[in-house]
């Protein structure tokens, strides 16, 4: 099998059909909607969608998180709407995305990726402590949310 990033906007259909149903997912594990800020195009500097043989089973964005917060700071971008689709979970595609993202994040200037996710998700925390994020105050929207973790990853530098 045959697994392929591509880049595409923010509102291409595929994308916004993963995403949605990873807002489902999450609605349904929280009993709520998302905490979050809403997103829109204008927030995102990358989105990718994986590709499984031609279908697509994964997506991730970055939007600019230089002016989100004080406790983020400068040069960071924010890792947002990770998701695997369930039949394709437990087959490294998360890797994948995350590999892909953070290099995007490099080449677009930023040093350091920060992100949310929630205590109800431990594969999700599990991806990001292996991939050597570090736990960091939260941030934002998440700051006064109990079920929230925050992590930061500074990126190596570019030559």
């Amino acid at each position: 099998m045959r697994f392929e990033l591509t880049d595409v906007s923010w509102d291409d259909e595929v994308a916004r059909t993963l995403r949605d149903a990873q807002q489902s997912e999450l609605n349904d594990l929280y009993g709520r909607p998302d905490q979050g800020a809403t997103m829109t195009g204008a927030d995102v500097v990358a989105m990718v969608v994986g590709r499984l043989d031609g279908r697509p089973v994964a997506c991730g964005a970055l939007r600019d998180a230089s002016n989100l917060s004080d406790e983020v700071g400068p040069g960071a971008a924010e890792l947002k709407r990770m998701y695997v689709a369930p039949p394709a979970r437990g087959q490294g595609y998360s890797w994948d995305v995350l590999r892909g993202l953070e290099s995007r994040a490099g080449e677009l200037g930023f040093d350091r990726v920060v992100l949310e996710t929630g205590l109800l998700q431990p594969a999700a925390i599990a991806l990001y402590e292996a991939a050597g994020y570090q736990r960091v105050p939260s941030y934002g929207a998440y700051r006064c949310a109990p079920d929230s973790v925050c992590y930061a990853k500074d990126l190596p530098r570019r030559s």
